[in-house]
């Protein structure tokens, strides 16, 4: 993944800032670092961030490409083997992810076995 995905994307799109919100990329992160020379930072979101992310989402200030699955095909391709029902369609995914994570007692936890990452993503580029 490294390699093959974040390298070009680094020297194609002339990323000058990488952070990730897990501890797990942590190597990651000093890899950047190093082979990149340019900044890269671990920011673990806190709840106030996903609050911001809701309220300039549903402000429409953010906006998503149209998703490749119609809403009802989004809810159930969250019932298959999940995720496979979403390959090759990360919008999609993405917004699976925003029905299905919840809040609970100040915080933002994912789905009944889903996953939060497209969304985490999102929020951490706001």
């Amino acid at each position: 993944m490294y390699q093959d995905v974040i390298l070009p994307l680094i020297e194609s799109a002339n990323v000058q800032l990488v952070v990730a919100d897990r501890w797990q990329s942590i190597k990651l992160l000093s890899d950047v670092r190093d082979e990149c020379n340019i900044e890269a930072e671990q920011y673990s979101l806190k709840y106030a961030d996903f609050v911001d992310f809701k309220m300039v989402f549903t402000a429409g200030k953010v906006t998503i490409p149209k998703p490749e699955m119609k809403a009802a095909e989004i809810e159930s391709a969250g019932d298959e083997a999940y995720p496979a029902g979403f390959s090759m369609k990360p919008i999609s995914h993405f917004c699976y992810q925003l029905i299905t994570v919840q809040d609970v007692e100040k915080a933002v936890i994912k789905g009944d076995g889903s996953t939060d990452d497209i969304l985490r993503a999102a929020v951490l580029a706001q």
